[in-house]
């Protein structure tokens, strides 16, 4: 993995500015170095998506002219908390594979915090067929 902190990101050094700046230079760094810091040394100890609060999931799905699931769909949750949000990623008719989603597909669903989550609604597909839903959950 490359290393951060020497390329585009750096903390503020005042000496890098005009001398007439620098005073506010300092001032700012004063607030923004930490953060950065701490931003470059978790970029530097590989933050990457497996060591994120996700799930990323498939579902095989067939919906009504609602976009209400034809059967009850839950699956077990792995997050650390309550799922808060719902990204589609990828959206495929199997059914018939020449029908495409007819806006992005959203869903509508509940986490009770029980350890699993009951999807409610999927808008933005056609109905009857089987859709295969990748999408990502998070906290």
């Amino acid at each position: 993995m490359a290393s951060v902190g020497t390329g585009y990101l750096k903390k503020l050094i005042k000496e890098d500015f005009n001398k007439k700046d620098q005073d506010l230079v300092s001032k700012i760094s004063f607030v923004l170095n930490p953060a950065i810091q701490q931003l470059i040394n978790i970029l530097n100890n590989g933050l990457d998506i497996e060591s994120l609060n996700i799930q990323v999931k498939t579902i095989s799905i067939v919906v009504d002219a609602n976009g209400n699931p034809l059967n009850p769909t839950t699956f077990l949750s792995t997050l650390q908390g309550k799922c808060t949000t719902m990204w589609v990623g990828a959206a495929l008719d199997t059914t018939t594979p020449t029908t495409y989603p007819t806006a992005t597909p959203f869903i509508s669903f509940t986490d009770p915090g029980t350890g699993s989550i009951t999807i409610n609604n999927i808008a933005g597909i056609a109905a009857g067929d089987t859709w295969s839903i990748t999408f990502i959950a998070s906290v």
